[in-house]
């Protein structure tokens, strides 16, 4: 579903794998394989929050240090009171 969207902002192939490229990059360069990190660490907290059900495998003592280290309330404040 995702890389249909991102076919259908980006038709052209060149553009298309290098989008699908610099999205695969960003990932694995902010987040170290924890792609909620990555979220909140662009001040993605809503999407981070809207996802941590499907990234639940991300909820670690490593993300929660990292919460805790950027002092990002939002997404502690969810996480311990949702």
């Amino acid at each position: 579903m995702f890389l249909k969207y991102i076919r259908e902002q980006k038709p052209d192939e060149d553009e298309f794998r290098e989008a699908v490229k610099d999205i695969c990059e960003w990932k694995l360069m902010h987040s170290g394989g924890n792609f909620l990190e990555a979220l909140l660490a662009f001040d993605m907290d809503d999407l981070a929050i809207q996802y941590m059900g499907s990234f639940g495998n991300n909820l670690n003592e490593g993300l929660l240090i990292y919460c805790l280290e950027t002092e990002n309330q939002k997404f502690i404040r969810y996480f311990f009171f949702q």
